[in-house]
């Protein structure tokens, strides 16, 4: 009876029907195989990508059930000893994945502010002898004169000075504004380097006698490790702008180790209108030990600078740093106390520049 099935009009209906369920079902199963290739492609490739397969840690041996013993952590997978970027398309293996090496110990905080900074005061102020008089020139020193510059270093200035001194063959005694000397420290370096000596002249250039103790103290220790900080030596001497000083500043002095070294001879040069009047005014004040005082960044002091050294010399004057002329020699050597020479142009309350 089945094969009577596919005869005449109803067969031939049923054998077009099988034959759409058949062709569908093909379709289907094709369709089916296609989409899991798709899928499964790109693991595949990932996988031989890496070159060998993810290997796992070894079994750790199970709690043995003592009691108080905390679960062991799960194992973890070892990492590929190399993979591939995550640029699309880049084949280029990034090396070493593995876990970055232990931090080392930390060496401990840095010191403290105010720990670093009371460290470079001490270096900077470490000789604690002291001349408790104004030093304004020494009588006992002979012919020897001391030749001492302010308000350094000027940019364009200093240079100039320090040609002139080199040719001559002049030792000479800088007292250094610090903030100038912290804006110019190749100028400093220069000084120091010709063998100059290095003295400071405040930090601000503020007159000392009309500030508070804690602001003459800073004027004194900004002034002095600026220097320090340029020149690696420390600062032994000190100059109070415009040669003003009281109880208070002389105090702080003390308390620093710090000389202060004013002065006997005076031109007047940051007002001087010539160069011949400097050196006239200079010439005919010298005398045996004496302490001049000049500025820099004045074109009419560079201007009388050389006439100053020969004509002093012709007359038989020696030029010495503040250090030899008091005869304290190397910063070491022991101070002696100076009286300030009498007549001297040095006073508190004489206003210079």
């Amino acid at each position: 009876m089945v094969p009577n099935l596919f005869k005449g009009r109803k067969g031939l209906f049923a054998v077009g029907v099988l034959t759409v369920l058949f062709l569908f079902a093909s379709w289907t199963l094709a369709a089916a195989l296609v989409e899991s290739r798709l899928v499964a492609g790109p693991a595949m490739r990932v996988a031989a990508a890496t070159d060998q397969p993810a290997q796992e840690e070894p079994e750790q041996p199970k709690d043995q059930g003592v009691k108080g013993t905390a679960p062991e952590a799960p194992p973890q997978p070892t990492v590929p000893a190399a993979v591939y970027q995550e640029n699309p398309g880049s084949t280029t293996p990034v090396a070493d994945l593995a876990p970055p090496p232990a931090a080392p110990a930390e060496a401990g905080p840095p010191p403290a502010p105010e720990a670093a900074k009371a460290a470079l005061r001490q270096a900077a102020f470490p000789n604690k002898q002291y001349s408790a008089e104004r030093l304004g020139g020494n009588p006992q020193a002979g012919k020897r004169i001391a030749l001492t510059f302010d308000d350094g270093p000027a940019p364009e200035w200093t240079e100039k000075y320090l040609a002139v001194l080199r040719e001559k063959h002049v030792p000479a005694t800088f007292f250094f504004v610090g903030r100038n000397a912290a804006k110019e420290a190749q100028l400093v370096k220069k000084a120091a380097a010709d063998g100059h000596e290095i003295g400071a002249h405040s930090y601000s250039h503020r007159k000392l006698t009309w500030l508070e103790k804690p602001q003459v103290q800073e004027e004194f220790w900004d002034a002095g490790t600026s220097i320090y900080q340029i020149t690696k030596r420390p600062v032994y001497y000190f100059r109070p702008p415009y040669g003003a000083t009281n109880s208070t500043v002389l105090e702080t002095a003390e308390e620093l180790g710090q000389t202060i070294v004013l002065w006997n001879v005076d031109p007047r040069d940051w007002e001087a209108t010539s160069a011949q009047h400097i050196v006239s005014s200079v010439v005919s004040h010298v005398r045996p030990g004496a302490v001049i005082l000049l500025h820099e960044g004045k074109p009419q002091t560079y201007q009388a600078l050389p006439a100053i050294i020969d004509q002093l010399r012709s007359k038989g004057y020696e030029f010495v740093t503040v250090s030899e002329l008091f005869g304290f020699g190397s910063p070491q050597a022991e101070k002696r106390v100076v009286t300030q020479q009498p007549g001297s142009r040095g006073r508190a309350d004489r206003q210079v520049r």
